[in-house]
């Protein structure tokens, strides 16, 4: 659904010659405006700023750039009309413009939320952090340590699985 717009914007009209003609042109084009601020209105309150799709937020951009464009010309209006009941109208719609761009600037304020929070992809290399983190608590790693290498051999049978059978044999030539 693309945003409504009248055939012709909003007009300045001089104050003191208002016709009859020139008010119907201007409900008109009110009429416009509150069918799209309805359909804005509603499409905020439907949509999650987690997870909308791309056509809804572009519409929703759409929506809401078409109603910041006939806000202006409100306010242009009301500036050069001298009609009592024709200026309370444009001032209740101007509210309720506000209203809506209050509404949206928190949805997109949400929607950017969101965006930060959500988790980095998953790296596709288990570190097994935990893991080691697990294995090497226990082991004694300061300098100068007199036990031969015996936490580095447990360790190396941890991971393997296997007892001291898991040494690799010694060249010949080598003594123990």
């Amino acid at each position: 659904m693309d945003p409504v717009t009248s055939e012709q914007p909003l007009s300045a009209v001089d104050p003191s010659k208002v016709t009859p003609d020139q008010v119907a042109k201007i409900r008109k084009d009110l009429d416009v405006v509150q069918s799209n601020m309805s359909v804005f209105s509603e499409m905020l309150s439907e949509m999650n700023p987690e997870n909308d799709s791309p056509s809804d937020d572009e519409l929703l951009e759409e929506l809401f750039t078409t109603c910041t464009e006939m806000q202006r010309r409100i306010t242009e209006l009301l500036c050069n009309i001298a009609s009592e009941e024709l200026t309370g109208e444009m001032l209740i719609i101007n509210d309720e413009l506000n209203n809506l761009f209050l509404r949206y600037g928190r949805y997109r304020k949400n929607q950017e939320k969101n965006l930060q929070k959500q988790p980095a992809e998953p790296s596709l290399i288990d570190f097994g952090a935990a893991d080691v983190s697990r294995v090497l608590g226990g082991l004694k790693l300061e300098k100068g340590n007199d036990n031969d290498g015996a936490d580095f051999d447990s360790l190396a049978k941890s991971r393997s699985g296997k007892g001291a059978e898991a040494k690799p044999p010694i060249p010949e030539g080598i003594s123990e």
